[in-house]
């Protein structure tokens, strides 16, 4: 699988952007490379199913004791990353998934068009 990275109307690309700007960018970027080498086999603790959204993902990475978490949706033969964070406790706020969520609605509206 292909992995691939949102973009907003305007070009930006927030998780490419959010990876960039992190020390621990080996780490996720590796992590990135196996999931399209073992997706859909890859399960847990490296990818959870998101409850309560339709075709939302969730890869988990850790490096160097931070926890982050890389929200993308498969997609044909790709899988697209929607949104990115660092989890600083214990559980992510409603807004995270919820972002991702409206990523994943633009990226499907701009896609069949």
């Amino acid at each position: 699988m292909e992995v691939t990275y949102y973009a907003s109307p305007s070009g930006r690309e927030p998780v490419r952007e959010f990876i960039d700007s992190l020390q621990h960018s080996a780490r996720i970027l590796r992590s990135l490379l196996l999931l399209g080498e073992f997706w859909p086999a890859i399960g847990m603790p490296h990818v959870a199913k998101v409850s309560g959204y339709r075709d939302l993902w969730e890869l988990r990475v850790i490096s160097r004791g931070r926890a982050f978490r890389l929200f993308f949706a498969p997609a044909g033969s790709e899988l697209v990353l929607l949104h990115a964070v660092e989890k600083k406790t214990r559980r992510l706020a409603p807004k995270e998934f919820a972002l991702a969520a409206e990523r994943l609605r633009d990226w499907k509206r701009r896609m069949q068009t």
